[in-house]
């Protein structure tokens, strides 16, 4: 539930807060008003691309992850 915009600029920070855990990835499917979106991160940048039609999901794929942590970068 989360916009696209605030998930663009907060996605880079998990993947140098020690405290999220090691994230390797991020990837997912948002709705802005343009439509539907994938998103795809990794520590070298994020890609945003328009789809068709998905499923609102982020899952964030590493070790040792901290879901509480995570959840406060995204969100806020």
């Amino acid at each position: 539930g989360l916009p696209r915009q605030q998930l663009e600029v907060r996605i880079p920070s998990l993947f140098t807060d020690a405290a999220c855990g090691r994230v390797l990835r991020v990837k997912g499917f948002v709705q802005d008003a343009g439509g539907w979106v994938e998103l795809n991160a990794t520590a070298d940048g994020l890609t945003a691309n328009a789809i068709p039609k998905g499923q609102e999901v982020l899952i964030v794929i590493g070790e040792r992850l901290e879901k509480e942590r995570i959840e406060v970068r995204l969100k806020g």
